[in-house]
């Protein structure tokens, strides 16, 4: 079982949504049938003006849980200038 939730804000003005763990992915998490992902995106404009991004996921799981992250991993990259 993968828990997941997704919270994105398109614009400054939008507004969060919480989206919290139900018991159930909480428990699936505690017994290790579960892991958690982040990820983003990240974009600004260094002191020279010169617009840059770096996208990011990080994932967590208990303890001797294995699983597959070649996507998270895969999806970590910036630009290049």
């Amino acid at each position: 079982m993968l828990c997941s939730r997704l919270r994105t804000k398109k614009t400054q003005d939008e507004p969060t949504v919480d989206a919290p763990a139900t018991p159930s992915e909480i428990e699936s998490l505690n017994a290790g049938k579960a892991f958690m992902v982040a990820y983003g995106k990240i974009i600004y404009f260094d002191v020279f003006g010169v617009k840059h991004w770096t996208q990011y996921c990080l994932w967590d799981g208990k303890p001797g849980f294995t699983f597959q992250a070649q996507e998270c991993t895969a999806y970590n990259d910036a630009d290049h200038d």
